[in-house]
């Protein structure tokens, strides 16, 4: 019977203990097949039921091997010289025996005297003064290349430090971190040094590390906050986590029960992780959420750290069967906009996410294409100069290894940094990014800072951090034009208007006490026991359907329906087309006919800034850039003005403050706070159709577009000029099928487009 071990799933110790793991172990790893692991493994990795028999014998075996460990020396000593003089600097200068130091501002006394964590929501490895998993990591790392065993014993001093940080989480009934990246680095530590240790030191390590993780992980005795993480968002932490101590701990005699129930669960995790990323992405590149702050930050570390670690552990690259890290750059490509000399991005502002300026610091995404350059250029050099051209987006301050995980620019040997300017030519970026699982469609007239950039909703199946949102769309030119309002936060704003379709340049229909669609709330926020009820929004999140996708040089067309996305009892027929015309004009066309005659039915236009109407139905939105707004349907529109102060997020019967009370404007500021409400002054039809012409400029030449229109039976069509006096002529289906038929035709008459544009999604 295996002694002192970790207890995998808390089953009593004593006699008989090893069979009752085992007969445990069994049926956990069952249940995992059964239910979340049912449909992994779509590209047949583990046909073979004998691949964890393929596992290296030996260590180290995660990320390093004795096979590369020759080319990480090579690596060290050459393009990352100057990195391996810095970390040899810093842990030359660390203490032989560290102690562990607790930050005592973070902690309040309770009546016994004994110290306390002053928030239940801060991390144990923050509340130390040294955590010991980047100091382990980075001296285990120089042992393996320089041989010395001094760093080796530095490696192991500062295990034990982390595991004593470790073991404050479960004193204090904390979780240790965020994304498990202290963890990772500890984990990966003891496999680097395992060579070093005597059996004894090895269990002193391994043990506590699989007992917490067994007690932290989903279902496990720890009843306090952690995040556990699942295949279909970012895969971080404790569940993800099984996987780097299964492997570290597979076969070497400490308890091997619960390293391979970890190990197994932790590979079809990943498996099934990386068969729903590959489908999502479809091509794009976009992973398992359109919010930026997560796509560009955490989640793309999952899927390389599986790459990595299969190829180590069982010495093969898998890296060819998901495809959707060599596709990323695309995602990149588009989402992220003028970014600045200190690595600061614009985004579209869509999805979950904080609208404080609509910027983001890319501080990962130079280790995200530097990964995928590693794995992907030698068998797809041309796929990869999405990756390079990137990278050349990126200011000097910010093309560099994040600090997250300081190995990684040791281990990417097929990435050579001097290569970025040469590899990157012949790069030509593609007409617009366009995701179908997430119906995000991106748009732009150019790369530069005047340019026009716009997003648009339509047919998206997948909910992760996304709003109810369907057929809304954004506009910037200079500025947040036409935009997301609301933003994430810690008060009702988050769930009863930010996620809100109302909160959105989208479509309502309203009815009277229907429930407010369900969103998640924040942590620790407390209902005030009151109902509020929906105001005109959406339901489902998986209720629409993307009808048409079409492009040239000139213009992009899209169409979607989102009639399901709405309560059946209000929603007969909900669909928008929306045309790009390059490069700043937008036509809108939308088409509402609710169950009853008075749900009414609404178009929003949302602004930072209070519009001003310059002629009839015709306004004008201020915000570095212009946007001008033209209703040509209705004939005769009811527009209601909402907004200002005391009404900046109206909704529901309330105006829902985010952050700060009435001084929330001092940290959102560009959540919105006015919103243009455009209804048929009719309010006694069940049908409704909305024609909009948008047209955005720069302050500086902001002239207004002039377009006509004609209504006949069965169709709508608008005319109109663009500034290089091409002429365009639109003609919208009234009923039956959605459909548009474009002419474009030069000044002097000649036609340079003229056709239907068919309900398909083009390639």
């Amino acid at each position: 019977m295996i002694e002192n071990t970790a207890d995998c799933r808390h089953v009593t110790r004593g006699k008989g203990d090893y069979i009752i793991k085992k007969l445990l172990f069994i049926i956990l790893l069952n249940l995992a097949f059964l239910t979340n692991m049912g449909a992994a493994d779509q590209t047949g990795l583990l046909a073979d039921k004998k691949w964890i028999k393929k596992i290296r014998t030996d260590h180290p075996r995660m990320i390093f091997t004795s096979d590369n460990i020759p080319q990480l020396q090579e690596r060290a000593r050459t393009i990352c010289i100057k990195e391996l003089n810095a970390i040899r600097k810093k842990v030359d200068d660390l203490p032989d025996q560290p102690v562990l130091i607790l930050k005592e501002n973070l902690f309040t006394r309770n009546k016994s005297g004994d110290l306390r964590p002053k928030s239940a929501s801060v991390f144990s490895f923050d509340l130390v003064e040294c955590s010991g998993s980047y100091e382990a990591n980075q001296a285990a790392l120089l042992y393996l290349i320089t041989g010395e065993e001094r760093y080796a014993r530095t490696a192991h001093a500062y295990l034990k430090l982390a595991l004593e940080v470790l073991k404050l989480s479960e004193n204090f009934q904390i979780w240790a971190d965020w994304q498990g990246n202290h963890r990772i680095n500890m984990i990966l530590a003891y496999d680097w040094i395992y060579n070093a240790l005597t059996p004894q030191e090895r269990r002193a390590i391994i043990v506590p590390i699989l007992d917490y993780l067994s007690k932290s992980r989903g279902g496990g005795s720890f009843k306090f906050r952690r995040t556990k993480g699942s295949a279909k968002d970012g895969n971080y932490g404790e569940n993800s986590l099984l996987l780097f101590a299964g492997l570290a701990a597979y076969g070497d005699g400490i308890d091997d029960v619960c390293a391979e129930e970890m190990l197994r669960y932790g590979v079809n995790l990943y498996i099934e992780m990386l068969d729903h990323r590959e489908k999502l992405s479809a091509g794009s590149g976009l992973l398992s959420s359109a919010t930026v702050t997560y796509s560009f930050n955490p989640y793309p570390y999952a899927t390389f750290f599986f790459f990595h670690l299969w190829r180590s552990a069982f010495g093969v690259d898998v890296a060819e069967r998901w495809f959707q890290m060599c596709d990323y750059p695309k995602w990149f490509d588009f989402a992220a906009f003028n970014i600045d000399e200190r690595g600061r991005m614009l985004y579209h502002g869509v999805g979950d996410i904080g609208h404080v300026r609509n910027t983001l610091t890319v501080s990962e995404i130079y280790t995200h294409l530097a990964q995928t350059i590693h794995f992907y250029e030698p068998a797809y050099p041309e796929q990869t100069k999405a990756s390079w051209a990137a990278m050349t987006r990126l200011p000097p301050r910010i093309s560099k290894f994040s600090n997250v995980y300081p190995f990684l620019k040791f281990a990417l040997m097929n990435f050579d940094p001097s290569k970025i300017k040469q590899r990157s030519i012949g790069y030509d970026s593609e007409k617009y990014f366009y995701n179908p699982g997430f119906g995000l469609l991106l748009m732009r007239s150019g790369t530069s800072a005047d340019d026009t950039y716009a997003s648009f909703r339509f047919g998206g199946s997948q909910s992760n951090h996304q709003h109810y949102d369907e057929l809304s769309f954004t506009i910037y030119k200079q500025g947040f034009l036409a935009l997301d309002a609301g933003t994430r936060c810690n008060t009702a704003h988050h769930h009863n208007y930010a996620a809100q379709t109302v909160a959105h340049n989208s479509i309502l229909i309203h009815e009277k006490n229907e429930p407010i669609a369900n969103f998640w709330k924040p942590w620790g926020f407390k209902p005030d026991g009151k109902t509020y009820y929906s105001h005109g929004g959406q339901n489902n999140f998986k209720g629409a359907q993307a009808l048409a996708l079409h492009s040239t040089a000139d213009f992009i067309y899209a169409a979607g329906d989102a009639t399901g996305s709405y309560a059946e009892s209000k929603s007969r027929e909900v669909t928008r087309q929306f045309i790009y015309i390059k490069p700043d004009i937008f036509v809108l066309y939308d088409r509402v006919e609710s169950v009853l005659p008075e749900q009414k039915k609404e178009i929003l236009f949302h602004a930072q800034n209070q519009p001003t109407e310059i002629g009839p139905q015709s306004w004008r939105f201020d915000n570095g850039g212009v946007l001008f707004l033209n209703t040509l349907m209705p004939e005769k529109p009811a527009i209601n003005l909402e907004g200002g102060k005391g009404r900046e997020f109206w909704a529901s019967g309330g105006n829902w403050l985010p952050d700060g009370g009435e001084q929330w404007e001092q940290k959102y500021h560009t959540a919105g706070k006015w919103r243009l409400e455009i209804s048929d002054s009719d309010h006694s039809q069940r049908r409704s159709e909305f024609l909009h012409i948008l047209k955005a400029s720069l302050p500086t030449n902001a002239v207004n577009l002039t377009a006509t229109h004609t209504v006949t039976r069965d169709h709508i069509a608008v005319s109109f000029a663009d500034e290089r006096k091409t002429q365009w002529n639109l003609t919208f289906n009234r009923a039956g099928a959605v459909g548009l038929k474009l002419k474009q035709s030069k000044p002097d008459g000649s036609v340079i487009f003229d056709q239907p544009l068919l309900n398909q999604i083009e390639n």
